[in-house]
């Protein structure tokens, strides 16, 4: 989650999301197609399922709203992510998906992350920051940003203040 410090609204689930903590109150971000946002909730009950048999490794995280991770643990890890993600990509479903730019598919060094796609192209968590910035009226270079994989790349980019763990993937 990105704080800033004022309104405790933070950027979740790779920017589609705005949260407030305090209040508890979401909002999708508003560039998220309600057909994307459906494929995703599709994907979730009826694909997760299949993919989890084929490979049972995988860990998804659950409660996320239009939004999957597929987490593998290296001690139980049958290939590299690398491979996961090929495998993931080459899925009929998800290339359909894909195709129709109703989502997209990225991963970093532990997991496969499935994301929508907004009206002018990928949601990420940038344009969450963006959203964030909309709602909050501070402005990204005013905001602490923290993050630990390559999918934090769009926001660290925009925030003024950077921050990662000492376990962070480049």
């Amino acid at each position: 989650a990105f704080l800033t410090g004022i309104s405790g609204w933070c950027v979740i689930q790779g920017g589609g999301w705005l949260f407030n903590p305090i209040t508890k109150e979401m909002e999708r971000h508003p560039e998220i197609t309600e057909e994307s946002f459906l494929a995703l909730l599709k994907l979730e009950h009826e694909w997760v399922p299949k993919i989890k048999q084929e490979y049972p490794e995988f860990f998804h995280y659950p409660g996320k709203m239009g939004y999957i991770t597929l987490e593998v643990h290296e001690h139980n890890a049958r290939m590299s992510l690398d491979d996961y993600y090929a495998k993931v990509k080459a899925d009929k479903n998800i290339q359909c998906l894909e195709e129709q730019d109703l989502i997209e598919v990225t991963h970093s060094q532990i997991a496969v992350d499935i994301g929508p796609t907004g009206k002018n192209g990928p949601i990420n968590k940038g344009s969450g920051l963006w959203l964030l910035a909309q709602k909050t009226g501070v402005h990204p270079s005013k905001m602490l940003v923290i993050g630990d994989s390559s999918s934090d790349h769009s926001m660290f980019g925009l925030g003024g203040f950077r921050a990662c763990p000492n376990n962070a993937t480049p």
